[in-house]
């Protein structure tokens, strides 16, 4: 695994003592360069081997604690395969933290939209509008359909 600089895991620690809820934590260590490169540089299997290791520490420095939630977040925003899913409960606030990064990151539906057909719009001569052209339009099409 990837080692930290002194800097990032001071940034770490000091988003870490500042957040107030679960979902501040996760969003300021997902702005943070130190997650960024853990995400980036780290695979899924060192990452989650990295977060056993530390939570398994019994009594976490701010800075250990720090970095187990960086590595949480990071593991999470690569969305995990099922064998390599960390145990979030192994931190305070691990449970609100998988939920929150399921919620915001673990979607992969697709969405699809489809737009209207386009309506040809009649000008005259004078570059005016046709005002009833859309009337006409509607009228022509309901003939056509009687047709065929």
């Amino acid at each position: 695994m990837r080692k930290l600089p002194k800097s990032k895991l001071r940034e770490l620690a000091t988003i870490f003592i500042l957040a107030n809820t679960p979902n501040s934590l996760a969003k300021g260590m997902l702005r943070s360069d130190a997650v960024d490169i853990l995400r980036k540089e780290c695979t899924e299997a060192e990452l989650l081997e990295y977060y056993n290791q530390v939570t398994t520490k019994g009594n976490r420095s701010p800075f250990v604690a720090a970095l187990a939630y960086a590595t949480l977040i990071a593991l999470l925003a690569k969305k995990p395969t099922q064998d390599q899913y960390p145990d979030p409960a192994c931190l305070q606030w691990g449970k609100e933290i998988a939920s929150y990064m399921t919620d915001n990151f673990g979607r992969t539906e697709s969405l699809i939209i489809t737009a209207d057909a386009p309506r040809p719009l009649i000008i005259t001569p004078g570059n005016k509008a046709w005002p009833d052209a859309n009337q006409q339009i509607a009228r022509i099409n309901r003939n056509s359909s009687l047709i065929s």
